[in-house]
Parts: structure tokens; C-alpha cells; sequence
């Protein structure tokens, strides 16, 4: 089992109702000027994942203590 720095077990898999539940959830929260420029991918195809995770810090630069 592997696991993230916070103890989430990154392995176990996660039922498709309950991503839709979060997206669902986290479209109700509010925006800058309530805009709701939303725009979420789910990948579940693990080499399609580790493709996003590879590409995603390059996309979206974070200070380094943040990762």
C-alpha cells in the first residue's frame, strides 16, 4: 500500500459516486466575482494518471516547498 505524506492510501480505488459527489460538491463552492469557470478531469486509467501527474507540476508552477 502506498501512501501520501498526509497517510492517504494512494492505491485504494475510489467508487465512481464518489467523484461525482466531490465534483458536484466543489462546483457549489464560491469564486472570485462568482464566475464558475469550472473545468475538472477525472482520469482513472493508471497510465493515463501518471501521465497527468507527471505533466501537472509543469503546468501549474508551485514554489518548491510546496510539493
Amino acid at each position: 500500500m502506498r501512501r501520501s505524506p498526509v497517510g492517504l492510501d494512494l492505491d485504494r480505488p475510489v467508487p465512481r459516486s464518489l467523484i461525482e459527489e466531490c465534483v458536484d460538491l466543489a462546483t457549489q463552492a464560491p469564486t472570485g466575482r462568482n464566475r464558475q469557470r469550472w473545468h475538472f478531469v477525472v482520469v482513472t486509467e493508471p497510465a493515463q494518471r501518471r501521465a497527468v501527474a507527471d505533466i501537472f507540476p509543469r503546468a501549474l508552477p508551485l514554489p518548491p516547498d510546496t510539493r
